[in-house]
This record gives structure tokens, C-alpha cells and sequence, in this order.
């Protein structure tokens, strides 16, 4: 640093100039062999100051403009001949610690909403106009030629359902559906819902009267017919506390469709219970108990559930309920994210061309039993509770299940080096690339990026203690030069972990932390 706090050209070439770049800025001998962003990077330095500092700052524009071209070519192909899609956007496997993979999920939820939304817009610009919407993509169109549509939809409603509309119009909203062929939706509106299933079967029995009188509406296989159920308390406000632990133990997908099965599939329509499940599953099989602290829910539910704290678990699992939902809305069957502010859930199981007014009934009834079954604490409780337990224990079973050792150890060979999570308490090549002062060049810019909880580790094999297994690692202890290499040893479950989620990997030969190691523990054999 310069003395007026500003990096200066002489005190950067000092640092090594090559090696800076490639750490902090960009891989240059890594290009089409894999990542040519820095991984690390620790330094607030940006690319402009940099080209500054070096006095290339006329190159700036033609640089960056490169790089823009080139960057355009990796995302629109995907780094090859293919477009590129969503997963190679956001593979959140690459992240080596939890809150980067949440970020990066976040991050694929949203892509995945702007996706969604981009798609419905330019549908419903094609729906709108198709033979413009094609003209624009470069189609030649002049076969076909433009209708009107026939006639106001109103108007038209009023025809077809004139019992429904005299009850009703001045209740509901009506919009255009792009979804379908000359499409409408129409939803109540004022009041925003009705209130009792007595009022709910009267709309409908007046609406498919009518509509088996006419013949101007249709139903289409893109129909949904989505119902929104609530509950009100005895002050008739809307409950918005809802045990959906309990809902989902209920919750049978195949009677969700029922009368609706060629709606089975649809991503319009996913299955929560089944998300749920896979979900708690999957996390509560990767065996560390405790990671960075985001799963404390993986011992909480176990020590409520042996507390039999059955009101707190419920709360707790209906936490995770809504954590492991997906965000779009518009993909699962029972749409819980109008709950907290609207206090219903929407069930878009119902849809397709065939609808009747048995199924429909059918299907709001058993609806309702969901709702209830959330809401009302003493509906089923005892059911409920013989469903909760068999669903504690085959978890429990989940939790405890061994490592596979075949599996866990594929490619792990004594004596070789691997970067592993390491406490910065005990991290002792950390500590010596921040105090050194005479580092060789190749490792003066190391400071710059080195991580405080991974370093270089030995893999010495598997000890054996009180009728279990411990992976050991050979690292440099804290104490330093002082001191001795120490032993870092982890649980077969957390290695197990660790090395599934690639924070524990062989490390290579010209990386700066295995120069490093190389480096100080033969100063430390010289000793």
C-alpha cells in the first residue's frame, strides 16, 4: 500500500503481478478446463483500479468488452453447444458452504419466477395476436388471416348462464385467461369469498345447471378450476395459524385428484406431501447432526418429540412445512402461500375438460376436511398423533442410519493431501501466511484469499476407538513454528458429510495452499 492508502504500481509488482490476476481477477491458464473465477477472493480491489494502477487504463473499455462477449457466448451456450438452462446457472453444488448454497437457491427460485412470468407474458401476447406474436419470430404468416373475437364475453355469459349471473355478476371479477383458447376467468371479487359450504355448493349447482344448457362455453384440458378455502373464528376473523404437519399426514394425493387423475403430473399441480418428504428426508440422512447451524431442527424435532412437547414439535414441523414448499405458487397442488395473509389455502388439483357437479362437491368437501384438520385442534387428534409418531419414528431410523465406508472412502488414499474444515482456532498454515513477512513470491498473494476454516490435511487412515471408526488428517497446529503438527480427527458420520459435499477434496499440486503446506513444513523439519 502506498502511503496515502492507495495500492501503488511498484508495491503491486512486488506481489506478483501474474499470480494477483489469477487469484483476484481471472484464471487465464484455466480457460475451457474449468472455473476462471477466483473462488475466494478477500481483497475490496475492483478490476478498473487495477488496470489503473498498472497504467493500462485506455485498455479498460476493449477489455471489459471482451469480456462481456465472451460472457454472452458462456451463458447463452452454457460453455458449449447447447443453450444453456437453468441448472447450469445455478448448479448449487459448486458451493462449498451452506449460506452460499442458500443463496444460490434463492437465487434459482427467482430465475425460476422470472422464467415462469416471461413465459405466461409472451403466451398471452401470442394468445392476444398468434399471427403477430409468430410474424415477430420471423414466421411467414400471410396464409392465415385475423377473426375477431365473438362477441363480448359478458354478454356472451350472460346467454349461456343466465340463472348463475343474475345471482352472482355483481359478485365476481372477470379477466381474459391466456391460458386457454378465447379464454375467461372470472373469481369472486366483492365479497372476496363466501362464507359456508351451503353457499359454496348453491354456486356451484347453479353454475353447472346452466352450463349443461348451453352450448357456447367449454371446458378445456387447460381448465383449472381452483378452489380457495379459509376458516373463520367464532369472532369471524380469518385464522391464519395453521397446523400443516397435521394437514399433510391427512393429505392423500390421489383423492386430491380424484375425478381430475388426467391432472396428475401437472406442474401446475405438484405434491407438496411429497416434497415434504423428500425434503426432511434428504436432509436428516446427511449424518452431521449440526452444520454452521442451520439444521438445529434436526436434534429439536428429536428432543421435542421425546419431551412429548407434541405442540411445539407440531409448530416446529410446520415451520419446515413452509420452508421446504416451493416458492411458485402456481406449481403444487395445495398452494399454502396465501395463508398468512389471507388466511386460505388454494387447491388447484381441479381442472381438466370433463368437470362435473358431483366432482366438484366431492372435491370441496374433502377440501374442507383439510382445512379443519389444520385449524381445529381437537378434529382427529388422536389419528393425527398415531400418524405423527410412525412418522418420528421412521425419521428417527433415517437419522440413525450407518455410513456406508465403501461409499464415504471411494478415492481417499493414505498420504495424500486433502483440504478439509478446520476451526481457525486450529488452523495453523492460516496463521503462518498472516504473520510471515518473508513469504516467496509465488505465495505473497495467498494472504489475499487463504480460507480460516479449511486447510491441507494428510489423510492417515482410520483409527479405531471404543468400537468406532475416526478418520484422521494430519495438519499444521496452530502453536506454529513452536509447535507440532497436530491431528485433526472427525467423526465417520461427519466426514461422511463433508466429503459428499465437497468440503473435504483432494487438493493439487500447484495450488497455492499445497505449495504452502510444502513450503512451511519443511521449514518446520529444517528446525
Amino acid at each position: 500500500m502506498g502511503l496515502d492508502g492507495e495500492p501503488g504500481v511498484e508495491e503491486i509488482i512486488k506481489v506478483n503481478v501474474p499470480a494477483f490476476v489469477k487469484q483476484m481477477l481471472f484464471d487465464y491458464d484455466n480457460i475451457d478446463k474449468g472455473a476462471t473465477l477466483p473462488q475466494y477472493p478477500k481483497a475490496d480491489y475492483g478490476f478498473q483500479k487495477f488496470m489503473e494502477d498498472i497504467g493500462l487504463a485506455d485498455e479498460i473499455a476493449d477489455v471489459i468488452e471482451a469480456g462481456r462477449d465472451y460472457l454472452e457466448d458462456e451463458i447463452s451456450t452454457g460453455g458449449g453447444e447447447r443453450w444453456a438452462t437453468l441448472a447450469d446457472l445455478t448448479n448449487t453444488y459448486q458451493y462449498k458452504t451452506p449460506i452460499a448454497r442458500d443463496i444460490a437457491v434463492q437465487i434459482s427460485n427467482a430465475v425460476e419466477a422470472d422464467i415462469e412470468k416471461a413465459v405466461e407474458e409472451q403466451y398471452q401476447e401470442y394468445q392476444e395476436d398468434p399471427i403477430d406474436f409468430l410474424e415477430n419470430m420471423g414466421f411467414e404468416m400471410d396464409q392465415f388471416q385475423r377473426e375477431d373475437d365473438e362477441g363480448d364475453p359478458r354478454e356472451l355469459l350472460n346467454t349461456a348462464f343466465p340463472n348463475f349471473m343474475a345471482e352472482y355478476e355483481d359478485q365476481l371479477k372477470f379477466e381474459k385467461d391466456a391460458s386457454l383458447t378465447n379464454g375467461i376467468e372470472f373469481s369472486m371479487d366483492d365479497p372476496v369469498y363466501m362464507t359456508g359450504l351451503d353457499e359454496a355448493f348453491k354456486f356451484l349447482d347453479l353454475f353447472f345447471e346452466d352450463y349443461n344448457n348451453q352450448n357456447i362455453f367449454r371446458f378445456d384440458t387447460n381448465t383449472g378450476l381452483h378452489t380457495n378455502i379459509g376458516y373463520l373464528d367464532e369472532d369471524g376473523d380469518e385464522v391464519t395459524d395453521y397446523n400443516l404437519i397435521k394437514t399433510m399426514l391427512f393429505l392423500n394425493n390421489d383423492f386430491a385428484f380424484k375425478g381430475f387423475e388426467n391432472r396428475k403430473g401437472s406442474r401446475w399441480a405438484g405434491d407438496l406431501k411429497a416434497i415434504f418428504k423428500r425434503e426432511i428426508e434428504d436432509q436428516l440422512g446427511n449424518p452431521v447432526k449440526n452444520t454452521y447451524g442451520f439444521n438445529e431442527w434436526k436434534d429439536s424435532i428429536f428432543d421435542l418429540y421425546k419431551e412429548n412437547k407434541f405442540e411445539e414439535l407440531e409448530e416446529k414441523l410446520s415451520s419446515l412445512v413452509r420452508s421446504f414448499a416451493p416458492s411458485n405458487p402456481k406449481s403444487i397442488g395445495f398452494n399454502l402461500h396465501h395463508i398468512g395473509k389471507r388466511g386460505y389455502v388454494e387447491f388447484r388439483y381441479p381442472g381438466g375438460d370433463s368437470p362435473t357437479l358431483e366432482k366438484m362437491k366431492a372435491t370441496t368437501l374433502y377440501y374442507a376436511h383439510l382445512i379443519k384438520l389444520a385449524v381445529d385442534k381437537n378434529y382427529k387428534r388422536k389419528e393425527f398423533l398415531k400418524k405423527l409418531v410412525k412418522m418420528m419414528v421412521n425419521l428417527k431410523d433415517i437419522r440413525k442410519r450407518k455410513v456406508n465406508i465403501k461409499e464415504a472412502f471411494a478415492g481417499m488414499k493414505k498420504g495424500k493431501l486433502y483440504r478439509i474444515p478446520v476451526d481457525y482456532a486450529e488452523n495453523g498454515l492460516y496463521n503462518l501466511v498472516m504473520t510471515t513477512e518473508d513469504l516467496p513470491s509465488e505465495l505473497q498473494t495467498l494472504s489475499l484469499f487463504i480460507r480460516r476454516n479449511a486447510a491441507p490435511g494428510v489423510f492417515k487412515g482410520l483409527r479405531k476407538k471404543d468400537g468406532k471408526m475416526f478418520p484422521v488428517f494430519e495438519i499444521i497446529g496452530a502453536a506454529g513454528f513452536g509447535g507440532k503438527m497436530s491431528e485433526k480427527i472427525f467423526s465417520l458420520e461427519d466426514f461422511a458429510f463433508f466429503k459428499k459435499s465437497g468440503s473435504i477434496e483432494k487438493m493439487g499440486e500447484t495450488s497455492s495452499n499445497f505449495k504452502a503446506y510444502k513450503y512451511f513444513t519443511d521449514k518446520m523439519e529444517d528446525q
